[in-house]
């Protein structure tokens, strides 16, 4: 797997190996849809605050970080890939100030973030598909007032699974990639993607 732009483009980074973790859930976000999503809000990336929640292999805020954000914080709870994320930005020599990793189950995680005052401009979720993680996120998200004015927080699905009826109201985009779905919802502005 490849950093696909900015900085560490071609750049590798290491996954585990065949791909998943204990449960057999992992699936790091494909470089397509990595570039794609990227390739959308590129000229915002630079100097934002990026959370990568349920970060796996890193892949999505290295990406970030590559891209010129400001900072990322990774969230991950399982710590054979929170030690695959430390290696992964070692490897391209990403200083210590331009990320955190965050060794912690979502809840905990956005909680915590919460009470600490964090916002971010974009937070990224990728969950294993087969959960029920998405409606969770949305609303803790909204709850602790985890992102900025205008903040986009992008949920990466199966597309064959319909849209959660309850949250079409804060869906700006939908985009597809051959069976993965990326939904951008922001809570503030109404506005489509170029």
């Amino acid at each position: 797997m490849k950093v696909v732009g900015g900085k560490y483009k071609g750049r590798e980074i290491k996954s585990i190996s065949k791909n998943k973790d204990k449960e057999g859930i992992l699936r790091p976000t494909m470089e397509k849809v990595r570039k794609a999503f990227f390739d959308i809000l590129s000229d915002t990336i630079e100097d934002a605050y990026f959370l990568d929640l349920f970060a796996g292999t890193g892949a999505m805020g290295i990406e970030a970080l590559s891209r010129g954000a400001k900072k990322v914080v990774f969230v991950e709870k399982d710590k054979k890939f929170v030690r695959l994320i430390e290696e992964n930005l070692k490897a391209l020599n990403i200083p210590e100030d331009k990320y955190e990793i965050l060794n912690m189950d979502y809840k905990d995680a956005l909680e915590y973030l919460s009470k600490r005052g964090d916002k971010f401009d974009f937070i990224y979720c990728d969950p294993p598909y087969d959960r029920k993680y998405y409606e969770d996120v949305i609303k803790l998200v909204r709850k602790c007032e985890l992102l900025n004015k205008y903040g986009i927080l992008t949920l990466e699905d199966r597309k064959k699974r319909p849209v959660m009826a309850d949250y079409k109201k804060d869906v700006v985009e939908t985009r597809e990639y051959g069976a993965t779905r990326l939904m951008f919802l922001n809570f503030d502005k109404k506005e489509d993607f170029e």
